[in-house]
């Protein structure tokens, strides 16, 4: 490969390319960490509380109510987390916005 073939090559690498090319990783942002971590807890805790609620003793038509009003709840309970933490993460960037970061 020529010189100029070589240059419009490593022209058209995006960023990861490049940062792999030196052995580096793009650093994840405390917000995508803890949204990430929020939702692995989130999925355990309902796959361990639907777990629990089909080894537990009970009617299978109490049984079904129970979880459909537990799982509508605890969505409701997720969404309000999310909004929590996406307001706080915008309201961060405001304030970094206008510090001037």
């Amino acid at each position: 490969m020529d010189k100029q073939k070589a240059t419009n090559a490593i022209r058209n690498w995006d960023k990861t390319q490049f940062l792999d090319l030196l052995g580096l990783r793009e650093r994840e942002s405390r917000a995508g960490a803890i949204l990430k971590t929020a939702g692995l807890i989130g999925a355990g805790a309902v796959i361990g509380l639907g777990i629990g609620y089909l080894t537990a003793p009970a009617s299978g038509r109490k049984l079904r109510g129970d979880l459909s009003r537990r799982l509508r709840s605890g969505a409701s309970h997720v969404t309000e987390r999310v909004r929590d933490g996406v307001d706080g993460v915008r309201g961060g960037a405001a304030d970094a916005q206008l510090a001037g970061a």
